[in-house]
């Protein structure tokens, strides 16, 4: 039976310092998605730098590129997030008002919840996406946890049409 060594790594970059326990047979893809849950930055925007190297292919393991207990790890966006950082940053604020409104949904009315909710996904409709897949999967998500925060407020509003 093999046993899992586990490091720490220290990642610090656009206003983000981290400290991660990570098993050291972990890819550089898992890494990025714990950054991801740390920092709400999408593993697609991010661009990790350590030991003098860019960590840019996520299916090596952290023990293939070089990463050791206590490696410090610098965190910045990527090509792809300055292509895409306008809507990026629009939808960013709008899943800012999505998080809001549903702290506070149980105080609304279900008309006034459901006008805010339509509002917002008005506002998402708007967000250009230019062509973006990853654009486009986020704003889709958005809509959805939006017109969830209704669904949950309102159990009469998906009434059996069958009768």
């Amino acid at each position: 039976m093999t046993s899992v060594n586990f490091i720490t790594l220290r990642v610090s970059g656009i206003g983000h310092t981290l400290t991660l326990e990570v098993a050291s047979c972990s890819t550089v893809g898992s890494l990025k998605h714990q950054i991801e849950t740390r920092t709400a930055l999408p593993s697609v925007y991010q661009c990790l730098l350590a030991r003098g190297s860019k960590l840019d292919v996520d299916e090596n393991s952290l023990d293939e590129v070089g990463l050791k207990h206590r490696t410090r790890i610098i965190l910045l966006h990527n090509e792809l997030y300055a292509k895409e950082k306008h809507g990026y940053s629009e939808l960013s604020a709008l899943a800012k008002e999505i998080d809001d409104l549903n702290r506070m949904k149980n105080s609304k009315p279900p008309a006034v919840l459901s006008d805010l909710v339509t509002r917002i996904c008005c506002k998402l409709d708007g967000v250009s996406v230019d062509g973006s897949k990853n654009l486009r999967a986020l704003r889709k998500d958005l809509i959805r946890k939006a017109e969830n925060i209704e669904r949950s407020n309102c159990p009469d509003a998906e009434q059996d049409t069958s009768s």
